[in-house]
């Protein structure tokens, strides 16, 4: 263990153990049934972030998240690394942007009149997204 453990958990276990490759192939399978759901998701968002027209960038948008995704993968091999990443962007995006962007959303400034608050709450956010 410790230096010792690769970042993906199953890579630690031997390759002739049945429990591990059927646990290898759960998760592939996993992962490939979920894929086009995430993926399909993320190209909607991007189309509203964007603002871009649908039926004339749908192609070059999908093919150009696939390629950028996969050549990440090829460039990135510690899953662990990508995990981590993950993990503490979500999470700072729970603790710090989450909560404030839903207050400012939510609450007018004819409700709660005191900008200094919502100045702070503005900086929170941008803090939690650095």
């Amino acid at each position: 263990f410790g230096a010792d453990a690769k970042g993906l958990v199953l890579s630690n276990y031997h390759d002739s153990d049945p429990l591990a490759f059927a646990t290898r192939l759960a998760t592939a399978v996993s992962i490939l049934s979920s894929h086009p759901l995430i993926f399909t998701s993320l190209r909607d968002a991007s189309f509203s972030l964007f603002r871009v027209d649908r039926s004339r960038f749908f192609v070059p948008l999908s093919l150009g998240l696939l390629a950028f995704f996969t050549l990440l993968a090829l460039l990135v091999p510690d899953a662990g690394f990508v995990v981590s990443f993950t993990g503490a962007s979500v999470g700072s995006a729970l603790i710090c942007v989450v909560p404030c962007l839903v207050f400012l959303r939510t609450v007018s400034p004819r409700e709660h009149d005191n900008p200094a608050e919502r100045r702070l709450l503005q900086a929170l956010v941008l803090f939690g997204l650095a």
